[in-house]
């Protein structure tokens, strides 16, 4: 078998585990677990509106799967930022435990994929909304997030 062949085959075996997992698994719970939002004075200089461009990060960590009740688990944490230089003027930070249930045991690599692919989707609207209702309540004006692709 030529290498080329088994590349192929390798791939499709991932795609067929990945669909798997598609097919089967339910979203079990996404739980806020720790927020932090920081603002400085200065950011509310010229006029209260940012000349600063926005950061936006995700992480994703502790991603774990436990057979016996068909679990698959992990850490997202979304943050957005408004620096000048390397000061940070403005910081919101959200980090969400997300637990898919009847998740088929087709191997780690294929379980992580999976977690951080639709991870993200899932949590996503949750984190977006946070940034919304505090860029409300400080008034700081925060740009609409981007759409996840």
């Amino acid at each position: 078998m030529s290498e080329s062949e088994s590349t192929k085959r390798e791939k499709e075996a991932a795609l067929e585990a990945y669909n798997e997992i598609v097919e089967n698994a339910e979203l079990g719970d996404i739980r806020l677990v720790e927020l932090h939002f920081d603002v400085k004075p200065v950011y509310y200089d010229d006029d209260g509106r940012p000349k600063h461009k926005a950061k936006f990060n995700c992480n994703i960590s502790n991603i774990s799967y436990d057979e016996e009740p068909a679990s698959l688990g992990g850490l997202i944490e979304w943050s957005v930022s408004i620096e000048m230089g390397r000061k940070k003027l403005l910081s919101i930070k959200a980090a969400y435990i997300v637990i898919y249930d009847n998740v088929p045991n087709v191997g780690q690599n294929h379980s992580e994929a999976y977690f951080r692919k639709v991870g993200r989707f899932a949590t996503y609207p949750y984190f977006r909304s946070v940034v919304s209702q505090l860029s409300w309540a400080s008034r700081a004006e925060l740009p609409t997030l981007p759409v996840l692709k």
